[in-house]
């Protein structure tokens, strides 16, 4: 196999995040033939699984699955990953892990994307990322899924960052379609607080019936204030009754 040259943006390498990585192993070793190498203790237990000769993907095992659940993460390549750090963080994304170097393979950052996904930056010095693409037993496709919030903002107040998903709902759902958002939302991980705007007080009201029982923290309020950057802007929330303010919001802990 001919290692692919990887430039600026395309994906790099692959990493499975697993709170069972011996099963893994054995998994990907019985679907693919890819075998595994355990590295240095220095990189925590790190295995990376190979075909052939050739470099395929990486494995680390996940000690804290009731924050982070099992997944794979896509490493974007970068020439310079401090400049593409800097430039996603100009843009209001998040910013999980800074650049820091992963002995002399090259240096690492993770950054989350407008919709809350994760995605790795890496800029390869002796490790130049995957052997090998879109050939048989190889990674061939990588694929985006994302909850597609219009917007998802990063707040810092009094030093600690908060990360609101804004959502503008402007026609109504069905209640199956609530239902499954709610659902969603519970399950969210990567973003505190959810705002809905809504451009009626008509369809702020069917909002907050539409979201009654979530678990999560719910906000709902008008576009026209949240526009005219009100921060004394009365939300409404999933209880019955409940009013605040869009800075009591970014203050609640």
């Amino acid at each position: 196999m001919t290692a692919p040259d990887y430039p600026d943006g395309t994906p790099c390498w692959i990493e499975l995040f697993t709170t069972d990585p011996d099963g893994a192993a054995d998994f990907y070793r019985d679907l693919f033939g890819w075998d595994q190498v355990t590295t240095e203790e220095e990189f925590g237990g790190y295995r990376n699984f190979l075909l052939g000769d050739s470099m395929m993907a990486g494995c680390m095992k996940n000690t804290t699955p009731e924050a982070v659940p099992n997944v794979w993460v896509v490493y974007l390549a970068s020439s310079d990953a401090a400049a593409t750090v800097e430039a996603a963080r100009a843009l209001g994304m998040h910013v999980a892990v800074e650049e820091m170097p992963v002995g002399g393979l090259g240096t690492m950052a993770m950054v989350s994307d407008p919709g809350g996904a994760m995605v790795g930056i890496w800029q390869s010095a002796d490790h130049l990322g995957m052997g090998a693409i879109g050939e048989p037993d190889t990674p061939g496709w990588f694929e985006l899924h994302t909850k597609d919030y219009d917007a998802v903002v990063t707040v810092r107040v009094d030093g600690t960052e908060r990360k609101f998903a804004l959502e503008y709902e402007r026609t109504p759902k069905t209640r199956k379609d609530y239902l499954r958002i709610s659902s969603e939302i519970d399950g969210e991980k990567l973003v505190d607080r959810f705002l809905y705007l809504a451009p009626s007080h008509d369809m702020l009201s069917f909002l907050v019936r539409s979201f009654e029982g979530s678990r999560r923290a719910i906000y709902f309020g008008l576009l026209r204030d949240f526009l005219d950057s009100r921060l004394d802007a009365p939300l409404r929330t999933v209880r019955p009754g409940a009013i605040v303010t869009l800075e009591d919001v970014l203050r609640t802990r």
